[in-house]
């Protein structure tokens, strides 16, 4: 399936980027040059400059699937630094990436960046009510990048031909944007719907995290000590448990319930809501209390959290005993180009342990977050596929550290015992209100009609103004320019990439090659079958009273007669069509529509005559009908999203909220 602006295979959700490092940033060269830093150790080095600095922002953050990998990209023709995260349901990890990388540019100019998920260039999609019209997901690679904390665009300018070329797209891009006189700066409107969210961070990240007690084994609590982050894989598997995992459960032989311990554990919100949300029985070996215990919903949480390490046990044991051993002879390998003491130098040089001594507990906590996280990234380097197998490994390679480490007792908990730990934080978020659900939409409707605004001419916007003040000419002409764009769609012709909304102003002109050519068909043996079909021969003479009385949409005849067909086409068309028309007035399908001459009567006296029985078919008033119809089919949606609403969007028109009480009483 093809995904907006580009994307790529793998896991239905993550998030990749790219991180080039200009050389000669500052130096004597010409600005005409552009030059990536190639060398291997150098690019090493950024690494763990840019792992220092995620850190300090990030340090103590439990990410809902893993934390972002970098790593060193020697695959492609310009060297670069990498980096990759599945992110799963929780869309903030994404843009708490987003926002790190941002900083990042802001923090060290010698960086651009690209960054893409599983649907491309999402930047875009963000932006997609202000980027240029000419950007289109098969001419976006290439053209999105982020420098100096801001949003750059590479225009068509700058590369004419295909900009997903390696080799010649992306040095002229990169050469772009880096430019002393940069013309790739993205519009102001863009850049601020593209980072829109980003405003909220940093005091977002903790807005994202939830502290909660749970009862659990003893060792269990140990390993959550040691990595909070394996609370991740363990609440992803109870999530997504099927009945073979759920057997384990039954016995938990690696975690058994007793002894236990009541501690307070660190979730990610959308790892407690996946967990809180799913009811299970619980197995026979854990004991847990009455309902009504203040001790109830830690225990059944902590039941959970356990039963969800007994699986990441077991599916960390049954994947390590099929591992591909070439996967594995690849990873010793990237092990040996990096050693681990050359990362942690490289660390202590960009200032990841501070003054901190190498006795300190904080140095031997951070020491062994580095240590693992080196280890977890050469799974992630180039070549690699991302999957959440993997995941799973890396997690269960944790928790057998962690299990090996109490076998001695040092550092277990006291057994039994209620541990120093916070109270349960507020969960009243997991519970959305009709009030908040309102205030959301009302402020994705108002960013959506700010933005629609911002597309509409000034005469439109000036006639809404009139509207709204009460004018009645000013409404009524907002009326007509909405009947306008309405003919104006329904006449006009589709193109390639469909139909041409009134409000897109195409920046490139049509492309008459590929019309299709007129269709050879014989136009007086169309209107003969016709005739003979409605018993209407003879009736050439017959009379054509809809000399203007029809407004709006105009009539197959009157199309044809405006094509040039000569007289006697155009009288048996008309004798055609007002056979129709009388034929047609007698059934429920003629009498739902409104005729100029009820609207001019029937508030003066009613119709003595409401079969339409007196012989003259009244004329049909498309305009009124049409603006009948759009109401009643506003009416329907009730407030919610529906075909009339949508297509009067799209020509920058936002109908007001109708009050179905209000109406139904007016009704009457």
């Amino acid at each position: 399936m093809s995904t907006m602006f580009g994307s790529e295979t793998g896991p239905v959700d993550y998030l990749c980027c790219d991180m080039f490092v200009q050389a000669n940033i500052g130096g004597g060269s010409s600005s005409n040059e552009w030059r990536a830093v190639t060398d291997p150790d150098v690019l090493q080095a950024w690494v763990a400059k840019l792992f220092a600095f995620f850190l300090e922002r990030t340090e103590g953050f439990v990410w809902n699937r893993e934390p972002p990998r970098l790593f060193v990209n020697l695959a492609n023709k310009i060297p670069r630094v990498s980096g990759r995260m599945i992110h799963g349901d929780a869309v903030d990890d994404e843009w708490l990436v987003v926002w790190l990388l941002r900083e990042a540019t802001m923090q060290f100019p010698e960086l651009v960046i690209s960054v893409r998920d599983a649907d491309g260039e999402f930047l875009l999609a963000e932006a997609a009510m202000h980027i240029p019209r000419w950007l289109t997901p098969e001419n976006s690679q290439n053209r999105v990048f982020i420098h100096k904390g801001r949003l750059h665009i590479v225009p068509l300018s700058a590369i004419p031909g295909d900009s997903s070329l390696e080799s010649t797209g992306l040095p002229v891009a990169l050469k772009a944007v880096t430019g002393t006189i940069s013309p790739t700066l993205a519009p102001l409107a863009a850049e601020k719907a593209a980072f829109a969210r980003l405003e909220e961070y940093p005091a977002k990240i903790g807005q994202s995290l939830h502290r909660a007690r749970c009862k659990l084994p003893v060792l269990v609590a140990h390993a959550l000590a040691l990595h909070p982050q394996l609370i991740a894989a363990a609440a992803e598997l109870f999530y997504a448990r099927d009945p073979s995992q759920l057997k384990t459960c039954q016995i938990m032989n690696t975690f058994p319930p007793e002894p236990w311990v009541m501690t307070s554990v660190l979730f990610n919100r959308v790892q407690y809501a996946k967990l809180t949300s799913q009811n299970i029985r619980a197995p026979a070996v854990f004991a847990l209390p009455p309902a009504q215990s203040p001790e109830y919903k830690a225990s059944v949480l902590g039941m959970k959290v356990a039963c969800g390490f007994e699986m990441l046990n077991r599916e960390g044991s049954q994947l390590e005993a099929r591992k591909d051993t070439q996967t594995r002879g690849a990873n010793n390998n990237l092990n040996q180009e990096t050693p681990l003491a050359t990362f942690l130098g490289l660390l202590g040089e960009a200032g990841y342990f501070g003054n901190k001594s190498v006795t300190s507990d904080e140095y031997i906590k951070r020491r062994a977050y580095a240590e693992q996280y080196f280890v977890e990234s050469q799974v992630c380097g180039p070549g690699t596929p991302m999957s959440v197998d993997a995941l799973v490994s890396l997690a269960s390679q944790s928790l057998s550290a962690a299990i090996a480490s109490a076998k001695d007792g040092d550092g277990l908990p006291t057994a039994s015992t209620t541990m120093a730990c916070e109270e349960d934080e507020d969960d009243s978020w997991l519970a959305l209100n009709p009030t908040e659900l309102e205030d959301m939409m009302c402020k994705a409707e108002s960013i959506l009609r700010d933005a629609t605004q911002d597309d509409t001419d000034p005469q439109t916007a000036e006639d809404n103004e009139h509207a709204d003040n009460g004018d009645d000419a000013a409404a009524a002409a907002d009326l007509h320019q909405v009947l306008q764009k309405f003919e104006a769609f329904l006449t006009g012709d589709s193109g390639l990439e469909g139909a041409e909304i009134l409000n897109d102003h195409s920046d490139y002109d049509d492309d008459a090659e590929g019309s299709d050519e007129d269709l050879d068909w014989d136009a007086n043996g169309v209107i003969e079958a016709l005739m003979k079909a409605i018993g209407a021969e003879g009736q050439e003479d017959a009379e054509n009273e809809n000399d203007g009385h029809v407004t709006g949409l105009e009539t197959q005849a009157n199309d044809m007669s405006d094509a040039g067909e000569s007289d006697g086409e155009d009288a048996a068309v008309a004798a055609a069509m007002h056979a129709m028309d009388q034929e047609l007035s007698t059934t429920h399908v003629g009498k739902s529509f409104a005729s100029a001459q009820q609207s001019l009567t029937t508030h003066e006296h009613p119709s003595s005559d409401p079969e339409g029985e007196l012989g003259d078919v009244p004329d049909v008033n498309i305009d009124l009908n049409l603006v009948q119809n759009i109401v009643e089919s506003f009416r329907a949606q009730e407030g919610l999203p529906g075909p009339a609403g949508t297509l009067l969007g799209q020509f920058g028109i936002h109908m007001p909220q109708i009050d179905s009480e209000s109406d139904t009483e007016s009704s009457h």
